[in-house]
């Protein structure tokens, strides 16, 4: 494959981004080639240690998602990396939302409680919550259901990084 060949594959494969980041993406490699040349190698060399197109394009727009904070974006990109992308992305993705889910379950069960429902049981520490603390219970037990959240979707970001950047090299 020639460079040109090369980087109409590329574009194609890159056409999800935005048009600006998309052009960036192109000058960079272009550069690169053309810099690897002009250094005395061989242009099918330097084509080849690009790798195939298909896959550095899924690289840089799955490294540009993750670095934008649009994981949902991502994880294609990412899930097609392997099983070990598809692991985690579910794995901390569905603890993700797993979590935010009680987070808000938390909130609406101390609202509920305090409001008089016999439904919503609260106990901490095997101690019944008194009534009057339901919703400050909830608060509490959402707060930290909300940090371990944002620790999932960072592990899963640095993540999306780091395979975007092995593909890279």
């Amino acid at each position: 494959m020639d460079k040109i060949t090369y980087i109409k594959e590329l574009k194609k494969n890159l056409k999800g981004l935005p048009m600006e980041q998309r052009e960036d993406m192109l000058r960079e490699i272009e550069q690169h080639i053309a810099d690897a040349i002009a250094a005395g190698k061989e242009e099918s060399f330097v084509i080849a240690r690009l790798g195939n197109p298909e896959i550095l394009a899924k690289s840089l727009a799955g490294e540009y998602y993750a670095e934008n904070n649009n994981i949902l974006k991502a994880i294609p990109f990412f899930v097609s990396a392997g099983i070990g992308s598809f692991f985690m992305v579910f794995l901390f993705g569905g603890m993700a939302l797993l979590f935010s889910a009680g987070a808000v379950g938390s909130i609406v069960g101390g609202i509920m409680r305090t409001l008089g429902s016999e439904r919503v049981n609260m106990t901490m520490f095997n101690m019944e919550v008194p009534r009057i603390l339901s919703i400050p219970t909830g608060l509490l037990t959402a707060a930290f259901l909300f940090v371990l959240v944002y620790l999932c979707c960072r592990t899963l970001k640095r993540y999306f990084i780091r395979v975007a950047n092995a593909w890279k090299e």
